[in-house]
C-alpha cells in the first residue's frame, strides 16, 4: 500500500490494518541516520579507482544486508580485481572519517518523540557491527536514549543478516513482546521489509531507492511513503488507542 505522509489528509487514507501496534523497531542506515549516500558515496569513490562504475541495480542487492554480504556480492558481480576483505579494509578506512558526520533522516525524530510520548517501547535493529553503529551514531547519543534494546549484527544471538529476521526477532524478544504481529517496523530496504514480514511484523518503509517504491504494493502489512516526514500525525492510525 502506497501512501505519502507529507501530502494526505487523513480523511484520504484508509487504515491498512487494527490499530493495535504496541512495539517498534528501527533500522538504522537510511531509516534513521542519512547514511545510504555515505555508503554510496564511499563505493562509487573505490569503483572508480579500479575503473568500474557503481550503478543502481547493484545498490539495490547491496542494500539492507552485512557489509560482508555486500562485498561478496559486489566483488562476485562485477569480478573486480580485488577480494571483499580488500574491499572491506579500504571502506573502513573512509567510513571511520565519514561516519561520524552522519546526518539524521528528514522527520524522524518527530516521530521517535512522538512514540515515546505515548509510552511505546523502542528499539533498534541493524545489520551493522557494532564498531560501524559507534561510529554512525557518534554523534546522536541523545537519540538513542529512546531505544532499548539495541540489536547489531554482532549480537551473539543474530544468526543471519536481514533478509533473514534474526535481526528483529532478537530486538522483540529484548522488547518482551510475544506476539510479533503487534510491532510496527520503519525501514528503508527491500531487505529489511522482507526481513520484518517473515518475522510476522507489519512494516512502514520509505525507500532509499525510489525505484524499488511498488516493490510491496500488493502486501497489506507494508506501507509505503515517500519519507518519513510528517507521519507523526499518522501513528494514530497503527497504535493502540488511548485509554
Amino acid at each position: 500500500m502506497r501512501l505519502d505522509a507529507s501530502t494526505l489528509g487523513s480523511d484520504e487514507r484508509q487504515n491498512p490494518a487494527p490499530q493495535d501496534i504496541t512495539h517498534v523497531i528501527f533500522d538504522l542506515d537510511g531509516t534513521l541516520l542519512d547514511t545510504e549516500r555515505i555508503y554510496t558515496s564511499l563505493t562509487a569513490k573505490i569503483l572508480q579507482e579500479l575503473g568500474y562504475e557503481f550503478d543502481v541495480s547493484l545498490k539495490q542487492k547491496m542494500m539492507g544486508k552485512q557489509e560482508a554480504d555486500s562485498a561478496e556480492i559486489l566483488v562476485e558481480e562485477l569480478n573486480l580485481p580485488i577480494t571483499p576483505q580488500e574491499y572491506l579494509d579500504r571502506m573502513h578506512t573512509m567510513q571511520q572519517i565519514e561516519f561520524p558526520k552522519s546526518k539524521l533522516m528528514p522527520g524522524i525524530v518527530n516521530v521517535v518523540e512522538s512514540l515515546a510520548a505515548r509510552g511505546i517501547p523502542l528499539a533498534i535493529g541493524t545489520s551493522s557491527d557494532i564498531i560501524r553503529f559507534a561510529w554512525k551514531t557518534k554523534q546522536h547519543s541523545k537519540l538513542l536514549e529512546y531505544f532499548d534494546p539495541i540489536v547489531t549484527a554482532s549480537h551473539e544471538d543474530v544468526t543471519h543478516a536481514k533478509p533473514d529476521p534474526s535481526i528483529f526477532l532478537v530486538a522483540a524478544k529484548g522488547l518482551g513482546v510475544t506476539d510479533f504481529s503487534r510491532v510496527l517496523v520503519f525501514e528503508d530496504s527491500p531487505a529489511g521489509v522482507t526481513a520484518a514480514l517473515s518475522a510476522g511484523m507489519r512494516c512502514v518503509w520509505a525507500p532509499t531507492l525510489k525505484s524499488d517504491a511498488n516493490l510491496f504494493k500488493d502486501e497489506e502489512r507494508v506501507e509505503t511513503l515517500d519519507s518519513f516526514e510528517g507521519f507523526e500525525k499518522e501513528l494514530d492510525r497503527y497504535l493502540v488507542p488511548k485509554a
